[in-house]
């Protein structure tokens, strides 16, 4: 297999680098257009987005392609009609939705919670409504603070009060978001513990404002000795808008996106150009623009329940979200979803090594449009060249982005695609992904570089007035000791951050530039 592999790659490539112009040009074209600020970050269903389709649309026409759309239902706001209440005995009280609320009506006595009182097997919260505190959130790690409402849930809750110190603003933001639990759930402003005991009676009935979005797609088809199976390549076009959801800068601002994800679109786009002026595959290649990828995978997740061709013939999906910031490190995540990613990347790692290192793995449950395909057992790989500081802010612009970079990348792409074509099936492998069942009552302020491999935690990013960089921590140090606790990785780093409580002052242990630096941070 390897030698048939090396053979097809070597034969494709070379067809499809043939080309009159040098792809840095598109790029530097098409990222400039979509990530202009005339686009006004191109939110799921603005104006602005629907530009970014055009343009699209108009790319893939003048290459000769039938551009095809799926209209895509997205919630634009959920908010209280005037037909909500809280009620606290007689008097109404203030109070704010939070976005992952459902609606109805509940009744009964608050229950103030202690923290991690609901692990408690004997607790019964019938007829109650228990207070969440902030005891162990910390708002990077939301799944854990998820956890704990499903587990209110189950013990009987028809309703949660959740403290305010709990969430943040964003929390009560209910644009663009969508009912995660059937009952309701909200804060209280003056909440505290002597509302113990307390009759509450509410109801929360929500009015949902809706617009659209699409998915644009095209296909090359397979014309002579086909195998019948379709390989899907894909990237979103949606951003944040003016940072309305999901921003870790200044909202307000227009975050022109793009990293995130014009770099994919521009990938898209010369790939499907390469394809088209080669004709001689044997699959067919679907190349589709998603929506509302931002909003939780909203664009993908409606094309692979409504597929527009028959999801069983789907070799493997290749996701391109984020790829213009290459430095020396290409990474395919997602790649343990079949045995025969490692097969192909440890050939291509092999002749792309002087331009490139390689680094795979892992399964297809990520954040971006890949994990979509992997739910319905399809392969899957998300390929992206990293973090950095100016994620999700308005920073993220067309100036920072590597062309050169783009260049290596789009030649290693060509091969994958290549590789991809002398394969009749994939395997598909359902990986264990490793759960963190610690929990926390503090938080560092750092975004962790999850690329990273070596011994310790890598910091990507530092979030401006948290702990870390009170304390002086950079954006490139290595965390390797928290307290008395060794870090080897971001595991052992959500341990040791687990022991820790607000106030509580420590020594931290960084490595900067190849030397050690202790610091002292404080909770």
């Amino acid at each position: 297999m390897r030698t048939e592999l090396i053979i097809g790659i070597f034969v494709l490539a070379q067809s499809m680098m043939a080309q009159p112009q040098r792809p840095a040009t598109y790029f530097k074209q098409h990222i400039e257009v979509l990530a202009h600020d005339s686009l006004e970050g191109r939110l799921a269903g603005s104006p602005g987005e629907r530009k970014a389709m055009r343009y699209i649309t108009k790319q893939w026409e003048e290459m000769g392609y039938k551009v095809l759309t799926q209209k895509v239902p997205i919630i634009k706001n959920r908010r209280p009609s005037n037909k909500s209440y809280v009620k606290i005995g007689k008097k109404d009280v203030k109070w704010h939705l939070v976005r992952w609320s459902g609606e109805g009506k509940a009744q009964g006595t608050i229950k103030w919670l202690s923290c991690n009182e609901e692990t408690d097997k004997t607790l019964n919260l019938e007829g109650r409504i228990p207070v969440m505190q902030e005891c162990d959130f910390d708002p990077h790690h939301g799944p854990t603070f998820f956890e704990r409402l499903s587990t209110l849930k189950r013990k009987g809750a028809q309703a949660i009060i959740i403290h305010p110190t709990a969430i943040s603003e964003r929390d009560t933001n209910t644009a663009y978001t969508f009912q995660w639990y059937s009952i309701p759930i909200i804060t209280i402003p003056t909440i505290d513990s002597t509302y113990d005991g307390k009759s509450i009676k509410l109801n929360i009935d929500i009015e949902i404002d809706s617009t659209y979005g699409f998915n644009v797609y095209v296909i090359d088809s397979c014309e002579t000795n086909c195998s019948g199976k379709t390989v899907v390549i894909s990237a979103h076009y949606d951003h944040l808008g003016n940072g309305i959801i999901g921003s870790r800068g200044k909202k307000g601002e227009v975050h022109n996106g793009a990293d995130d994800n014009a770099s994919g679109v521009a990938m898209l786009l010369e790939l499907s150009r390469k394809l088209m002026e080669i004709k001689h595959n044997k699959h067919n290649y679907l190349f589709v623009a998603f929506t509302a990828e931002e909003m939780g995978l909203v664009g993908s997740k409606h094309f692979v329940e409504d597929p527009p061709y028959d999801l069983a013939t789907t070799l493997a999906n290749v996701n391109l979200d984020m790829v213009g910031r290459l430095d020396t490190l290409l990474q395919f995540l997602g790649a343990g979803s079949s045995s025969k990613w490692d097969k192909i990347l440890s050939v291509l790692e092999k002749k792309h090594q002087k331009v490139a290192k390689f680094k795979w793995g892992g399964g297809g449950m990520g954040p971006s449009d890949h994990a979509s395909f992997y739910k319905k057992r399809i392969p899957v790989v998300h390929v992206f060249t990293g973090l950095h500081e100016d994620y999700h802010k308005p920073s993220d612009d067309a100036d920072k982005i590597n062309y050169r970079g783009m260049e290596i990348t789009y030649i290693i792409l060509t091969d994958l695609l290549a590789a991809l074509d002398t394969i009749s099936e994939m395997d598909y492998i359902e990986v264990k992904e490793e759960q963190m069942t610690v929990r926390f009552k503090v938080t560092l302020g750092i975004m962790p570089d999850y690329t990273f491999s070596g011994k310790g935690l890598k910091i990507d990013g530092v979030v401006k007035g948290k702990p870390a960089e009170k304390a002086g921590l950079q954006a490139g140090d290595i965390i390797v000791k928290l307290g008395d606790y060794e870090i080897d990785n971001i595991y052992s780093y959500m341990e040791a951050l687990s022991h820790f409580k607000k106030g509580d002052k420590t020594t931290i242990i960084v490595i900067r530039n190849g030397k050690e630096i202790t610091k002292t941070v404080e909770f």
